[in-house]
């Protein structure tokens, strides 16, 4: 089964009849528009169980909006971690480049721009481990787990192995 997109999950709660809804053997029921008085939604067939009744009553509009706004908080700090990885990576990246070029001019030696540079280097990869933590962290916690994104990981870790 394909996951709908969270856009459409969230159009559909909202036109749906308000929450909280519950339910009994024969029924499921929620409030009337102005929440005055519960109405019946859906009648069960013979055939439902009522776990299902349960089920379906529990996941009201009002708690289906709040499910997917809790999924688009999760987004928001996984593209963070995600965002603050990438930032060490280019940087490095440049850093790395400029050292293979480097070859001195502004009155210093090539020997103190290496020094320089792989001083901001260090510091740069110290800085992408502790964001990749955060992002790992982040990855294979609960739910949120996806291969992609440690592969991902790894390889922003494979920047701070020596390249020398």
């Amino acid at each position: 089964m394909t996951t709908p997109p969270l856009s459409l999950l969230a159009d559909l709660a909202r036109a749906a009849t308000p929450g909280p809804w519950h339910s009994d053997a024969d029924y499921i029921y929620g409030a009337a528009p102005d929440g005055s008085i519960p109405y019946h939604l859906l009648t069960m067939s013979e055939h439902a169980k009522e776990a299902d009744a349960r089920h379906i009553a529990a996941f009201s509009p009002s708690v289906c909006l709040a499910l997917l706004e809790r999924c688009r908080e999760a987004e928001v700090e996984r593209d963070r971690h995600a965002a603050g990885a990438e930032a060490y990576r280019a940087e490095i990246e440049e850093i790395k480049a400029v050292l293979g070029l480097l070859a001195g001019g502004d009155g210093r030696s090539v020997a103190d721009h290496v020094r320089q540079l792989a001083a901001r280097i260090a510091e740069l990869e110290a800085g992408l481990v502790e964001a990749c933590d955060a992002w790992e962290g982040w990855v294979t916690s609960g739910e949120r787990w996806d291969p992609r994104e440690t592969d991902r990981i790894a390889d922003l870790r494979a920047l701070t192995t020596p390249s020398r």
